[in-house]
């Protein structure tokens, strides 16, 4: 502890007998000045918002008399007081101690330092600090590869679009994607973005499509991508008759992470051929797509599940196009006037809700031609 020694001199005088008389007298006092030490703490090399661990730090009452601790704490974010027991405010006996318990979360890149500053009100203020430092250092930036394989699929069958993703994006803090996916728009129609089950599973997914380019555009936030390799998102896809038998599924150049610490260094795009494209005496792909009915989908259509199905047709020239619904008995429903159409791939959306299961017939008529399909509605 430390001790200070002070002087005073006390000086009396009177007059007596036309004489004064003058008197001094020196006071001498020794104080002990109370002493607080605060330990020090170093940390190492942190990522940026990541934490670098915790250090105990000592604060200890160095003097010979009670010292009363108001408050302890740091004066940034880097550097973080989770506990202090016991907790002041409090009184410390001589060389009794507070234990510090201090987090270092670097908010940026550099030497970083602090100090754990004490305050003391009793016997006299006083304050006290122990320097704290560490070492901020910048995320290490993930450089993944983004790929579609390659694909074939029969009409009317679902194929699944997945974009993979080769590195592990979980250290990357990735919250955002966005890119798009296109092809030939005859031969695929996208019924749903799937994220269940990928590396997007916490995240919420947006799909819009273009029809006349053929470019389904994505994107995902709301949530950190999932730890690991794999699929990053699933495309469903309706096969079409179309007017190819094969197209490229191709990866916009744009497609990548919109925050996060990862970078996408490649996008490998995929393809799709179309197998078993005949039919005895009828080939189903031509240069020109004829007047062509799909099959809706999905079929059967559920009633409870789903309120529409979607029935998509193709037309070889611009004209007015009808369809008509039919029961099994020749009842007349319901008919849909899709009114004058261009040439090309048209899907309309047929309401269920107050159909009764069943079989029914659809036919779509235009100012030369009539297709016919069955559908069946169920519970």
């Amino acid at each position: 502890q430390q001790t200070r020694t002070l002087t005073a001199t006390f000086v009396s005088s009177f007059t007596a007998f036309g004489s004064t008389v003058e008197r001094r007298t020196v006071l001498i006092a020794e104080v002990v000045v109370p002493e607080i030490s605060v330990e020090t703490a170093s940390f190492g090399a942190t990522v940026v918002g990541q934490s670098g661990g915790t250090a105990t730090v000592l604060i200890r009452n160095e003097s010979g008399l009670p010292v009363d601790i108001d408050a302890a704490g740091t004066s940034t974010t880097s550097f973080v007081v989770q506990s202090l027991t016991p907790a002041p405010p409090v009184t410390l006996q001589p060389g009794q101690t507070i234990t510090a318990v201090v987090e270092f979360l670097p908010q940026a890149v550099g030497t970083l330092s602090d100090s754990l500053l004490v305050e003391s009100g009793a016997p006299c203020a006083l304050t006290a600090n122990g320097l704290l430092d560490g070492e901020g250092i910048p995320q290490p930036i993930v450089d993944a590869t983004l790929s579609i394989g390659d694909m074939s699929a029969k009409v009317d069958e679902l194929l699944d679009i997945a974009v993979m993703v080769d590195k592990d994006l979980g250290p990357a803090q990735i919250t955002g994607w966005a890119g798009s996916i296109s092809f030939n728009r005859t031969m695929l129609y996208p019924m749903e973005v799937v994220y269940e089950g990928t590396l997007s599973s916490a995240m919420q997914v947006q799909m819009q499509y273009d029809n006349a380019s053929g470019t389904v555009s994505l994107t995902a936030d709301g949530a950190e991508v999932s730890a690991g390799a794999g699929t990053l998102v699933i495309v469903r896809c309706r096969v079409l008759v179309g007017n190819a038998i094969s197209t490229p599924v191709t990866l916009s150049n744009d497609f990548g992470f919109t925050n996060g610490y990862a970078s996408v260094v490649g996008r490998q795009s995929g393809s799709f051929d179309l197998i078993e494209y005949c039919l005895p005496g009828d080939r189903l792909v031509t240069d020109r797509p004829g007047f062509i009915l799909h099959q809706n989908r999905p079929n059967p259509v559920s009633v409870s599940e789903k309120s529409v199905t979607a029935i998509s047709y193709n037309l070889p020239e611009e004209t007015s196009v009808v369809l008509d619904l039919y029961d099994m008995i020749g009842r007349h429903v319901r008919r849909i006037d899709e009114g004058h159409r261009n040439e090309g791939l048209h899907t309309l959306n047929l309401d269920i809700t107050d159909l009764k299961p069943g079989t029914y017939v659809y036919v779509l008529r235009s100012s030369a031609h009539t297709a016919v399909r069955k559908m069946v509605v169920v519970r």
